[in-house]
């Protein structure tokens, strides 16, 4: 993000982006007169893709649309929800990755860490702790870019813009009674959105 001083004192500029916000609230507002007509499949989908296309406001067109959706709600949806870590699917979504030689130092301690764990979802702090325990400064530092693939944030993007369009909401495995549906993601949205017309207003981020 950057700093786009003259922004406050562009009467034009804070117009434009003032309009820009208030038809971005309004698509917001309609999805959940969208719900409440009984359409919340519909509303679900639409309100993952808002997500998505909001983050890219942050962080531009360099990541890709799960790693998009995923750091905008891990960032600014507030609450510990999404940040809920799964060790197991870390260390699956890891071990895929291309260049998993590079990777194999690291995969075999956090093998050893992650022993006394199930596949569910624990506090983000509990496991940040058992990797920083097990790999050395230089290895978490790497890991840290990475581990948002084993938060709750990395699998909704999939369930919920696929199964979702059939079902109007999905349950992830490890996450106990949390539903994916539209009722845990439209509060994110709305939250995700103020962040970002706040810091559009006040020139931090630019949107064109």
């Amino acid at each position: 993000m950057c700093d786009f001083p003259n922004v406050e004192n562009n009467v034009f500029e804070l117009e434009a982006l003032s309009a820009f916000c208030e038809d971005w609230n309004r698509r917001i507002v309609f999805l959940g007169e969208l719900s409440e007509r009984g359409r919340r499949d519909e509303a679900l989908i639409l309100c993952c893709c808002y997500i998505e296309a909001i983050g890219t406001w942050f962080t531009g067109w360099e990541r890709g649309g799960k790693e998009t959706f995923a750091m905008a709600l891990l960032t600014y949806a507030g609450g510990d929800i999404f940040s809920r870590i799964n060790p197991w699917l870390l260390f699956e979504e890891i071990r895929r990755k291309e260049d998993t030689v590079k990777w194999e130092i690291i995969l075999d301690k956090l093998e050893s860490a992650f022993t006394g764990f199930n596949a569910t979802f624990y506090p983000s702090a509990e496991i940040t702790e058992a990797c920083r325990s097990a790999l050395s400064g230089e290895e978490f530092t790497v890991l840290d870019k990475s581990i948002w693939m084993g938060t709750m944030a990395n699998p909704a993007y999939s369930i919920t813009k696929c199964e979702g369009v059939h079902n109007g909401s999905a349950t992830l495995k490890g996450c106990g009674e949390i539903a994916l549906d539209f009722q845990l993601f439209y509060p994110a949205l709305q939250r995700v959105f103020e962040v970002a017309r706040r810091l559009i207003m006040s020139g931090k981020i630019r949107v064109y």
